[in-house]
């Protein structure tokens, strides 16, 4: 290992020194970094004055390293199709047509009007913070703790390491995260800990996938490889489970241009702990789910009500048997496992249950009155299980001491700052939260009131969409799901995924399935 110098020859100014790194001097490591640093310069507008691609044409290594001089004329024609004699800021960025779809910009956006004494949260999170009304709002983009890593600076994945093409993210996932024949579990803990960590994801992120321009999922490794917005997982040749050297499909997540036109995630969901899942993260979302009557929410006895559009949950059994049908809930995700659509459905009833209570008390309230009362109460129940019963457990008490995080046993305590921004974090949403994927069991259960497995353990991956479980033994499936979760040993939180979503996960009609943690990884 050496130093590395990368100097540019500016025709105006003399020599920028850019950059300083740890690079092996006898490969093109240097090079590389020194591209994306002019790259970088070029898209934070730190470069403003009318530089030729000529005047960037010079790297030269420093002491240690053998001098060799590179040229970056090359890597700007392949990158913006520019020659040497064009102005750099000039060169043309690709073609949109050849970029991965996006929403829209994200540069200009209009602020909306807050009114300081209104008493409920807004469905969609706005003016939360009144100095900041967009900061941790639904349909926005994610904040970044570090810069991006796109190949061209702005848009297209990730395929170069540090010594050149990175491996697939499935051979990573063999390698790294594979877990062997037997489950171990921490006595410490209930299953009910991955699945509170499930729904609380769920409450904070949603960051959804580009779909084909009739709604539809892409399908990468079909019909629509050849779309932008396609990166499909490459399985290796001697991979166990997988055809080897086939295709694991993939597309990229729904994003926003910032205003220096870089590509960032977006988020569906309010990035508060607002019960987003249950209530909806849109004002046309929220009314949807409700009655309109008494405040309540919209259930078909003392289950969620049922959606006739989700198109991914499959009923294995004839859709006219009497309430055998897709759940409804603020989360496109609802139906994803039984033990998820549970926790939806008691947070669900627990509105409800709140709502009619509050009209025995309140007879003159209307619904909206009794609707945002009830929902005020739910998210604050909520609120105190996250910060009282599983954070502490996640953190532990030191995190949770130094960081002011722990619940007060008697009255209040008012720690919100408005000039911290509470919008969810790119690397937080799609890496660090998802911690809780080595806490997923291999199978699932029910247990009845008098703590009796009732059913012989089923494969988890048999029950992805598929809410079979959570309609049997009619209004009392979530509850013996429940029972079960909050009674069984939790596994251990580690580096290991199991079979159920390391191999299986959405696992279709035909045999078609997922690697959860290959999936993070290409995230």
């Amino acid at each position: 290992m050496g130093r590395c110098y990368y100097l540019i020859y500016l025709l105006t100014t003399g020599v920028l020194l850019l950059s300083l790194d740890l690079v092996t001097c006898q490969s093109d490591s240097c090079f590389s970094v020194a591209k994306l640093r002019v790259l970088e310069m070029f898209y934070n507008g730190d470069i403003s004055v009318p530089y030729t691609c000529d005047d960037m044409q010079f790297i030269q290594h420093g002491i240690g390293c053998k001098k060799k001089c590179y040229s970056v004329t090359e890597t700007l024609r392949n990158m913006f199709g520019c020659n040497p004699s064009f102005v750099f800021p000039q060169c043309p960025l690709r073609p949109a047509a050849q970029l991965a779809p996006v929403v829209d910009s994200e540069c200009e956006t209009e602020t909306p009007s807050c009114t300081s004494g209104y008493e409920y949260r807004t469905i969609d999170g706005s003016c939360n913070n009144l100095w900041n009304p967009l900061w941790g709002k639904s349909d926005r983009v994610q904040n970044r703790l570090v810069r991006n890593a796109y190949d061209d600076g702005f848009d297209s994945p990730r395929t170069m390491g540090c010594s050149g093409q990175l491996p697939s993210a499935r051979e990573v996932s063999n390698i790294i995260h594979s877990a062997g024949e037997d489950m171990k579990f921490d006595p410490r803990l209930s299953y009910m800990m991955m699945q509170m960590g499930q729904m609380l994801a769920h409450d904070m992120v949603l960051t959804g996938l580009v779909k084909r321009s009739d709604g539809e999922a892409l399908q990468c490794c079909k019909e629509d490889m050849e779309n932008p917005a396609c990166f499909p997982i490459e399985v290796p040749q001697d991979d166990p489970y997988f055809p080897p050297g086939g295709c694991m499909n993939f597309g990229r997540s729904k994003a926003r241009l910032d205003c220096k036109g870089i590509r960032q995630q977006v988020n569906s969901h309010t990035s508060y702990i607002d019960l987003s899942m249950v209530y909806g993260a849109t004002d046309k979302e929220a009314l949807f789910l409700r009655t309109l009557q008494g405040g309540l929410l919209k259930a078909i006895d003392k289950k969620l009500p049922a959606d006739e559009t989700d198109e991914l949950c499959e009923l294995s059994r004839p859709q006219h048997i009497p309430n055998y049908y897709c759940l409804l809930a603020g989360d496109e995700r609802a139906n994803e496992q039984p033990g998820l659509a549970s926790i939806h459905t008691i947070l669900m009833r627990e509105h409800n249950r709140l709502a009619e209570q509050l009209s025995h008390v309140n007879p003159h309230w209307g619904d909206e009155r009794l609707y945002q009362e009830a929902r005020k109460i739910n998210i604050a129940q909520w609120q105190n299980i996250v910060y009282s019963e599983y954070l502490p457990l996640v953190l532990g008490p030191y995190i949770m001491r130094k960081y002011n995080l722990e619940v007060k046993r008697v009255g209040y305590k008012d720690t919100y700052n408005p000039r911290t921004d509470a919008t969810i974090t790119n690397s937080f949403a799609v890496a660090g939260f998802r911690y809780g994927h080595s806490l997923v069991h291999r199978f699932i259960s029910m247990m009845d009131f008098d703590m009796n497995e009732m059913i012989s353990p089923e494969p988890l991956d048999h029950m992805f969409f598929e809410p079979k479980l959570y309609h049997s033994n009619g209004d009392y499936g979530p509850d013996y799901i429940l029972l079960w979760t909050s009674t069984t040993k939790c596994p251990f939180s580690d580096r290991h995924l199991e079979p159920s979503i390391q191999r299986l996960l959405f696992r279709d009609k035909n045999n078609d399935s997922l690697d959860l943690a290959a999936v993070n990884i290409q995230r």
